[in-house]
């Protein structure tokens, strides 16, 4: 088995390292009891600006925890300042809020939209009445291309009585924990139509985040009902952490976490296989390869920059992509006679410098008239 070690290919790095660190984006306690701002209190100061709300200060009302938003369900919402959190490129984050409302069809509760197009959107809110039901959470997307997918809580959120809802994604794999409890609901959206491991997953690009509506040329979907103790993630957390939050703490940490990206190319197509542990001085993490030519030599490209796929078509390999294009190439040794390549092993030290890293990993082979890209794999490093 080839072992590579994470300290000496990327400790040099140093501060270019990506990283999850400070993974706050943005936290809106919603605890004024008057004016037209909701406070972000994260670092990144994106404050949150109330339009449709004409009668100051009765929008502010009892929450959960301290005030909550009150919201008409005509006209109401919040636009909340700042760089939304859903990329459409594998990278992890967390949406946490405490919401008290009734079941209506498709209002929605917080919305990523575009200031260009109507298309594209990411949102949770209540289901629809033709599919799983209104008083259920609905997590919908749908990119620049028109493919959407929509997912459903098991347990009703929608019933007028207060519920924690906390969605943990990692690359389209999702844990949806409500009140705190796991939800057995099937979150797993990385072979749907619009899947982050099939060709239509297509582009998002976003640049508005709002609370109670669809954000986007020509809103709609306002909500009627109270939101409390919204919080933002740029990492997924941890069960404890979820836990904290819904306390009313914050997240203290990222959770370790991997996660699948993209698609490989070549008839079979080249698969990259991720198993074991990202937890600093755990057991490591193991990777294996198929669907390569015979014997082809293979590699393991490792970077540590947010993904920027390059089409690699035009340099003759159709289908084929590269997911880090300043990543690092290791060579790990040459497959066997069915096209595998079997262990690649990789220590994770317990080091300070690689904690909260951000590690990108992509399968790539060699053989006579075969070049092969594999998908990507990420990998959070925490403890």
């Amino acid at each position: 088995m080839r072992i590579i070690f994470l300290a000496a290919a990327f400790l040099a790095c140093g501060p270019t390292l990506s990283r999850a660190q400070a993974p706050v984006v943005g936290i809106w306690e919603l605890d004024e009891t008057s004016g037209l701002v909701a406070t972000d209190s994260g670092p990144r100061g994106s404050h949150g600006h109330l339009l449709g709300f004409t009668n100051d200060p009765a929008q502010w009302v009892a929450g959960r925890l301290g005030n909550g938003l009150l919201f008409d369900g005509a006209d109401d919402q919040v636009r909340l300042a700042g760089r939304p959190f859903y990329t459409g490129l594998g990278a992890s984050f967390s949406v946490c809020f405490w919401v008290n409302g009734t079941a209506v069809s498709d209002e929605r509760v917080l919305c990523l939209g575009s200031s260009m197009s109507d298309t594209p959107l990411f949102s949770f809110g209540c289901g629809l009445a033709t599919a799983g039901g209104v008083d259920k959470l609905r997590v919908y997307a749908r990119n620049q291309q028109n493919q959407s997918s929509a997912r459903y809580s098991s347990v009703p959120v929608f019933d007028q009585t207060w519920h924690h809802v906390a969605y943990v994604e990692t690359s389209g794999q999702a844990r949806l924990y409500i009140d705190g409890v796991l939800d057995p609901a099937l979150m797993d959206d990385r072979f749907g139509l619009r899947g982050t491991r099939t060709a239509t997953h297509g582009t998002y690009p976003f640049d508005l985040v709002a609370l109670g509506a669809v954000v986007r040329p020509s809103s709609c979907c306002f909500w009627n009902g109270i939101l409390d103790s919204v919080h933002i993630y740029s990492c997924a957390i941890g069960a404890s952490d979820v836990a904290i939050v819904r306390g009313g703490g914050r997240a203290s940490a990222c959770a370790p976490s991997m996660g699948e990206y993209g698609l490989g190319c070549g008839p079979g197509p080249l698969e990259l296989y991720g198993a074991g542990s990202p937890i600093l001085g755990g057991s490591g993490l193991f990777f294996t390869m198929r669907g390569a030519a015979p014997f082809a030599s293979a590699s393991l490209n490792i970077g540590s920059s947010p993904l920027a796929p390059l089409d690699l078509g035009g340099f003759g390999l159709s289908g084929c992509t590269l997911y880090d294009p300043s990543a690092t190439l290791i060579a790990v040794g040459a497959c066997d006679a069915f096209g595998s390549f079997n262990g690649i092993g990789i220590p994770v030290p317990n080091l300070p410098g690689l904690l909260n890293a951000v590690i990108n990993f992509q399968g790539i082979t060699v053989a006579p008239g075969s070049i092969l890209t594999s998908h990507a794999v990420l990998a959070v490093l925490a403890r």
